[in-house]
């Protein structure tokens, strides 16, 4: 989005002046793709979205899986993804689809559906979507709230809960 600028202000973590995020799957390249994620839960804190998009899920390889990660202020320690589940720390948002890759891109979206909280568009390049071929890909819109999550995002939830966002 053309003019788009953030200023994302990460506090320090364990006495470092940085914050870690950490990866846990073997080959999952977390951190592959990055991206501000605008104001996703409406907290008036800038918020970040990462890609890992060669993770797999059991059996199914390079599903790949997104973080939205929710800005803070503190306690400031590591953020371990293998202890992570969605709530007040952040959203995570699982692929379905072997060799769909999602979080391979990643950005903001802006506002899409006009309620005042940003959006995030996640790419899954490698999606055999509706059956239009192999690797045509699709992307995810995923709509900020400021309702605080309790269960991750997935597939099926976004073809019926319209509110949530949708697929391209």
């Amino acid at each position: 989005l053309g003019g788009l600028t953030m200023n994302l202000h990460l506090p320090p973590s364990s006495g470092d002046n940085f914050l870690r995020i950490l990866g846990y799957e073997h080959d999952s390249r977390l951190g592959k793709t990055v991206s501000p994620a605008g104001d996703f839960n409406g907290d008036g804190r800038s918020d970040i979205v990462i890609g890992a998009p060669y993770a797999d899920k059991g059996l199914t390889i390079d599903v790949g899986v997104a973080y939205i990660i929710f800005g803070f202020s503190g306690p400031y320690v590591d953020l371990d993804l293998e202890t992570f589940t969605t709530g007040v720390r952040g959203v995570k948002i699982e692929g379905w689809q072997n060799s769909g890759f999602l979080g391979l891109a990643l950005c903001a979206m802006g506002d899409l559906n006009q309620d005042g909280i940003s959006d995030v568009g996640i790419g899954m390049p490698g999606s055999s979507a509706d059956g239009r071929g192999d690797e045509t890909g699709e992307v995810l819109i995923i709509f900020g709230s400021t309702s605080i999550r309790i269960s991750d995002i997935n597939y099926s939830e976004l073809l019926v809960t319209p509110s949530l966002g949708y697929r391209i």
